[in-house]
């Protein structure tokens, strides 16, 4: 949840710290301002508050969640309150959610990265009317079609290149494969002959 501070949940957790903090001293007169505020003692709706907000972090944002944790975990080992079970409980699972944490963020830059590398590329095959020798072998050999843009220079460069010996439309007319063949002769690309 990403917006936790626009929830009931929030609001109600905020005023409950507040009139904790802003409760009158016990038997002190209510209009003292001098009188620093004493904070009641927490009641169990309070804590089901803290928990269930502790829980949403722990969905909606597991880095926070994991600071808090630890930040607890201190706390706990400095004051001595929980007995070791708690704190080894405590311990193995943020253990758990710190691998989880990085073992998603490496695959989310991973496939950040094959996602922008594959768009790269289909990008670069798309947007360039020439097209690369890697382009043309993968055309000659029919896995493989040639766009708007790269059919247009492959005719023209076929013409050039063949002292204008080929005629456009008859070539056209036989498809990308015999272009890309007949292009890769004319161009002399190596590795990427055309098969007989």
């Amino acid at each position: 949840m990403r917006d936790f501070h626009k929830t009931e949940l929030c609001k109600h957790i905020d005023d409950e710290v507040y009139r904790l903090g802003h409760a009158p001293p016990a038997g002190g007169d209510p209009t003292n301002a001098s009188a620093a505020p004493v904070l009641a003692e927490p009641t169990a709706d309070t804590a089901n508050d803290w928990q269930q907000a502790a829980d949403e972090l722990k969905a909606s944002q597991p880095q926070a969640y994991l600071a808090l944790a630890r930040l607890v975990l201190r706390r706990w080992e400095t004051n001595g309150n929980p007995d070791a079970t708690q704190i080894a409980t405590l311990t193995a699972e943020l253990d758990t959610l710190a691998a989880l944490i990085a073992a998603t963020a490496q695959a989310d830059q991973a496939s950040a990265q094959a996602a922008k590398a594959a768009a790269s590329i289909a990008l670069s095959d798309a947007e360039s009317p020439v097209p690369s020798p890697a382009k043309l072998a993968a055309v000659a050999a029919g896995t493989s079609k040639l766009g708007d843009l790269q059919r247009e220079w492959c005719l023209g460069e076929a013409m050039v290149r063949s002292d204008f010996n080929i005629v456009p439309t008859e070539l056209l007319a036989k498809g990308d494969v015999a272009i890309a063949k007949a292009l890769i002769e004319l161009l002399k690309i190596p590795n990427a002959e055309s098969p007989k």
